[in-house]
């Protein structure tokens, strides 16, 4: 909440062109914080190039997407684990800010930047909503144009690359979940294999934000090389996710799996599956079916009988493996 800062802190928030993120000051951020500011530099040259070439609908569909499907899912949620301390006014550089004032300070800038790119397009509720942020000047239609003529703003290509690369072990992780039916609230164990050591380096900075989004248990979250993790998954069975080459996780079965529910519910499967194998084999094996259905009802009850078996031998393996 912004209003509960102190005023000093909360005029330091505003956006000007003296404040605007430069590269020296984004490459010294964690690697969420250089990631959101470099897709919004990206987006603003974007846009910008769409409003010159009168390509409206594009431009606006690109702020769209980007503050729903960057800045809301992957941002604000990885940025709860910065604001754990309370507000603090802002030391005179970026790299000796507290956790919290840097979160504020980059949640307001990729805010205020959208907000200028949208005015064109929403230009009374951009301008509400501006008023509200921490600002300098009278309104935000007279307000800069976040990128001054041809000077592009800064775009750190390697952080994109590596954010990516940890929303796709959690989009992996986030579908074993939902695979195996585990409830939303509980953590699970799990064990990243990752090859390159940067990429493993920056995985561990980021604990909390994998074990947020992963929905992780952070005792039980293990970072690694392929030599360190492979002796993590001995005694007990894991479901490995492969997440690209030199990127791996593992995560235990008996976390995602609750044996005893899951044998009574694969159990109930079973019966119901047995009974209606039963009544196909009546079925199929009756003269009177066999000579008077005509052959493509015999010919598909046949198969879907085949279909049954199938599904129960999948069922009866399954109980079997939950007893190891």
């Amino acid at each position: 909440n912004l209003k509960g800062l102190p005023t000093e802190e909360f005029k330091s928030l505003a956006v000007t062109p003296e404040t605007k993120m430069t590269r020296q000051e984004i490459e010294a951020l964690p690697l969420p914080e250089r990631y959101i500011i470099s897709l919004a530099h990206e987006l603003v040259s974007k846009v910008t190039s769409g409003l010159e070439d009168y390509d409206m609908g594009d431009a606006g569909q690109l702020v769209y997407q980007f503050l729903w499907d960057e800045y809301a899912d992957w941002y604000i949620e990885a940025s709860k684990t910065r604001m754990s301390s309370p507000p603090s006014s802002p030391p005179s550089s970026s790299t000796s800010s507290s956790p919290p004032a840097t979160t504020r300070r980059v949640l307001v800038y990729v805010f205020d930047t959208c907000l200028r790119l949208l005015h064109p397009f929403m230009p009374y509720i951009t301008e509400v909503l501006w008023q509200e942020l921490p600002h300098e000047g009278q309104a935000l239609m007279v307000a800069p144009w976040p990128q001054e003529g041809e000077e592009r703003l800064y775009v750190d290509t390697e952080a994109i690359v590596q954010f990516r690369k940890l929303q796709a072990l959690v989009r992996a992780i986030r579908n074993a979940r939902a695979e195996y039916r585990v409830e939303p609230g509980k953590k699970v164990a799990a064990m990243i294999q990752v090859a390159d050591p940067g990429f493993r380096a920056k995985l561990e900075v980021e604990r909390d934000v994998l074990a947020l989004l992963g929905r992780i248990d952070g005792g039980k979250l293990s970072v690694g090389g392929i030599e360190e993790v492979e002796g993590g998954k001995e005694g007990g069975k894991a479901v490995r996710l492969i997440v690209e080459d030199g990127l791996e996780c593992y995560l235990p079965l008996a976390d995602l799996v609750d044996a005893k529910k899951e044998k009574e519910r694969l159990g109930k499967q079973a019966s119901k599956l047995q009974g209606e194998i039963e009544g196909l084999e009546k079925r199929v094996s009756g003269t009177a079916f066999l000579s008077k259905a005509p052959p493509e009802l015999v010919e598909s009850t046949k198969q879907a009988l085949a279909e049954k078996k199938e599904q129960l031998r999948t069922i009866l393996g399954s109980m079997e493996g939950l007893e190891g």
